[in-house]
């Protein structure tokens, strides 16, 4: 047994630290918030490519498309 409580203190803080980490988790996903529903058209927009130069969702319509965000360094 550890001296001061350290051995119940800590599994305690643990419970806790996890407990308040799935409540800020699942507090992001609040219901009623409006959005899309799966088959909803995406709405229009305009993102910069990787070579500097604007690309809009129309370009692609009738194709499948695929985003994906990464961090540019640099």
């Amino acid at each position: 047994m550890y001296r001061n409580g350290g051995f119940i203190a800590r599994p305690v803080l643990l419970l806790a630290l996890a407990a308040l980490l799935g409540g800020i988790v699942l507090g992001g996903c609040a219901a009623g918030e409006d959005g899309l529903s799966v088959g909803d058209l995406a709405p229009e927009f305009e993102l910069p490519s990787t070579s500097g130069e604007r690309v809009a969702l129309s370009d692609f319509q009738g194709r499948p498309v695929l985003l994906f965000f990464h961090m540019a360094v640099g």
